[in-house]
């Protein structure tokens, strides 16, 4: 199929690593790497004035679908929660069919108290103000193809912690330089990388400056000049 929708063209942009591999198999022309992106401007003027200095808020931000997997976000909370109590909140702000397992699943593990829904928003712009609010951002999927959520919460100084599986996360995140990237099928290594910034304010601000710099790479105005040299434009 794809070679069929290949033919003729005389270049290609693709998302992500993985994509540039599979598809340099059956394209010959030019590949040049084209993330998912916007104008992060007004996520990059994000300050901290909103966030809180007495606890680390993390964010799940996204389908509540499976392949998303929010139930791990929320078993991992709970653990950090367990270890340090008091010290963590979550928001989390999306609708899907895990939805009622979710609020049905928070009920269960005593979180109501630690645990923020915003799901109610005016418009495109009024979701990003979720990034104002917290300090982590939870990306623990089994696999995502690119993952917006990723460059907003870096771009608004947030730190995150993903799944290698998710491709923005695989190309933007340096484990433990900038973010951490851990394995879904390991829990532990997700709980681990949350108790760092529970424990560790000043990485929390590390971490968040060097995303600001990092997310630079896929601001949408790098991007059209990097086609745009690709192309010889």
């Amino acid at each position: 199929l794809s070679r069929k929708f290949f033919s003729g063209l005389a270049s290609l942009g693709c998302m992500g690593r993985r994509a540039f591999s599979e598809y340099s198999s059956i394209f010959k022309g030019r590949i040049f790497p084209c993330p998912y992106t916007f104008d992060l401007t007004t996520l990059k003027s994000f300050n901290e004035e909103n966030r809180s200095t007495e606890r680390i808020t993390f964010l799940y931000s996204g389908r509540l679908s499976p392949f998303r997997d929010p139930l791990l976000a929320l078993k991992c909370f709970k653990k950090v929660n367990d270890i340090a109590p008091l010290k963590s909140h979550l928001i989390i702000s999306g609708k899907g069919e895990l939805e009622d397992e979710m609020h049905a699943e928070i009920m269960r593990l005593g979180l109501s108290e630690q645990i923020t829904w915003r799901n109610e928003f005016k418009d495109w712009e009024d979701i990003r103000n979720l990034y104002r609010y917290a300090d982590v951002l939870l990306s623990l999927g089994v696999y995502n193809t690119w993952s917006l959520t990723i460059q907003e919460a870096m771009a608004a100084g947030m730190c995150v912690v993903a799944t290698h599986t998710t491709e923005a996360a695989n190309e933007l995140i340096i484990n433990s330089f900038n973010g951490f990237l851990v394995d879904h099928d390991n829990p532990a290594s997700t709980i681990r990388a949350m108790l760092k910034y529970v424990n560790d304010p000043d990485l929390v601000e590390l971490h968040g400056a060097r995303n600001r710099e990092i997310v630079e790479i896929v601001d949408l105005k790098a991007v059209k000049l990097n086609i745009s040299s690709a192309l010889g434009l």
